[in-house]
């Protein structure tokens, strides 16, 4: 697998997640991480600039994005009985992972009744 080349015009890299796996497999992939958090503080954490690799809800990304802070997914298709367990780097590589870049922009919030 060719490396991955991503660039921040910042040159500031996050990774956000809890499993060391996942972290092991971005190093692998050549990228040089500058902080390993488990969960994003959006308000004391990345800046304009900066970019953001790992796994994030919605709301979260599109508060990065509207900060001008990029998000690259780490993308995964895990089975049912990969979910919920440990990964190491070689296991994730055998689930062929991808980096993908997001974009994600709230529109508004919306009453139930509204759905």
């Amino acid at each position: 697998m060719d490396k991955v080349k991503i660039i921040s015009p910042t040159n500031r890299f996050w990774f956000v997640g809890r499993h060391k796996g996942s972290a092991d497999w971005v190093k692998l992939q050549g990228i040089h991480i500058d902080y390993y958090v488990e969960h994003i503080d959006v308000d004391n954490g990345p800046q304009p600039g900066d970019t953001v690799i790992g796994t994030l809800p919605v709301h979260l990304i599109a508060q990065l994005n509207a900060m001008g802070v990029r998000f690259v997914h780490l993308q995964l298709s895990l089975s049912n009985e990969d979910r919920g367990k440990e990964l190491c780097a070689r296991r994730l590589l055998s689930l062929r992972p991808k980096l993908v870049e997001y974009l994600a922009l709230k529109i508004q919030q919306v009453k139930s009744e509204n759905v």
